[in-house]
């Protein structure tokens, strides 16, 4: 697959987010009921949405930065507290000598808003990037006037955050497939030599990989040897199972991809039978949780429900799905938690939305019986886009064993 050069890529985005910005945020803000949202941070301190709602070539905030939104009939005018215009996203409204704080208080008395939103949020770090220090300072120059306007922009910044345009669930695919190509090429046998090859050594490999595309992963990759229902690490074998976690940054999107190898012993031809139906099932369980996606509906209940029917179905299974976007373990409802196998309060109790993506990740256990019965894991990962109808599964999922 063709890689985009580093400037196509920032083209593309620049254009996704000045959309964004244009059409998806006064959407939003008249969704939440908002008609004034702040942002303010400084430089190295920045707000968990600051980067999303500037041009993509930015990589921190500037001194003092504060971004203002202010909800017109048609449109959300954009300004921020420096004195130059960013073409395309912000003019910039600050007079010779005056300080950011004081250009906010100024614009914000000229537009007379009903709401002014902050990002402070008891329960969610993306609503809640306000620094205390910042908030003290406009609890000190803010008159009592506009601080009683203050609320909290907790549940715009997830909207926001989660949020795709139809563009980036397109090159979702994308990203997804070069996540997979990686995998494929790591768990190969022209990289895996069994009782030479370590996991450590396609963990560097894959990192490698990433890294010499010019690419950024949120987390390093992970590989671990499953051999007869251990999991293990260190030199691999054959009749190991493979199992790998990785998740790379392509057009500032997030993959978060586990998929499976099978290494064949001498004279195997496939995975053991037993193996084999594991991995069907691993994927049923894919389709009862895709299946129980429904906008409004909460984490909580999805989850719920799809446990209900794998149990219904003797399915030994457990569920930890996460939103991901422009963060990894992004925004939105969350579906379980790997510690925490029950509803999630707060955090699983959020609603679905159209146009939301997930690391639909989870795991069925089943007995092998090429194993004497032990039981043995099928780990699944898959980046997945709801379009408020039907889950995509971004350049499709893993359907069998790579094999070695």
């Amino acid at each position: 697959m063709r890689l985009f050069s580093k400037k196509e890529q920032l083209e593309i985005q620049r254009k996704w987010w000045q959309k964004r910005l244009d059409e998806l945020l006064p959407e939003l803000m008249k969704e939440q009921g908002i008609d004034f949202w702040l942002v303010a941070c400084r430089e190295y301190n920045e707000d968990p949405v600051f980067k999303s709602l500037m041009p993509p070539k930015a990589v921190s905030a500037r001194r003092l930065s504060i971004l203002m939104f202010s909800l017109q009939s048609s449109h959300v005018e954009r300004v921020h507290t420096f004195s130059y215009d960013i073409e395309g996203f912000y003019k910039g409204i600050s007079k010779n000598g005056e300080e950011p704080l004081d250009t906010a208080l100024r614009y914000i008395q000229e537009k007379n808003p009903e709401k002014i939103a902050l990002n402070i949020s008891d329960h969610f770090a993306f609503g809640d990037g306000l620094s205390h220090g910042l908030y003290q300072q406009m609890q000190t120059l803010f008159p009592e006037g506009v601080k009683k306007k203050f609320c909290s922009a907790e549940k715009l910044c997830i909207r926001w955050l989660e949020t795709r345009l139809d563009e980036e669930m397109e090159v979702y695919h994308r990203v997804n497939k070069l996540a997979h190509e990686i995998i494929a090429e790591t768990f190969s046998p022209e990289r895996v030599y069994p009782g030479i090859t370590t996991s450590q050594d396609l963990e560097w490999y894959m990192l490698e990989k990433i890294t010499s595309y010019g690419l950024p992963y949120w987390f390093p990759p992970d590989v671990y040897i499953h051999r007869k229902g251990e999991t293990t690490n260190g030199v691999i074998q054959r009749g190991d199972i493979l199992h790998c976690d990785m998740g790379l940054e392509y057009f500032g999107l997030q993959s978060d991809t586990q998929r499976l190898a099978y290494c064949l012993r001498d004279g195997e031809f496939k995975p053991p039978k037993g193996l084999q139906e594991a991995f069907k099932i691993g994927n049923r369980f894919q389709d009862i949780v895709a299946s129980k996606f429904k906008v409004g509906k909460t984490g909580n209940q999805v989850f719920s429900e799809a446990m209900k029917e794998a149990k219904v179905e003797g399915i030994d299974a457990m569920l930890y799905t996460h939103p991901i976007g422009i963060h990894g373990h992004g925004a939105g409802p969350v579906i379980g938690l790997y510690d925490k196998q029950e509803e999630i309060p707060v955090r699983g109790d959020l609603a679905i939305h159209k146009k939301t993506c997930y690391a639909l990740e989870l795991n069925i256990k089943r007995e092998i019986p090429e194993y004497d019965n032990i039981k043995e894991g099928i780990y699944l990962e898959q980046t997945v886009g709801f379009d408020g109808e039907k889950v995509i599964y971004f350049d499709d999922r893993q359907r069998e064993f790579l094999l070695i």
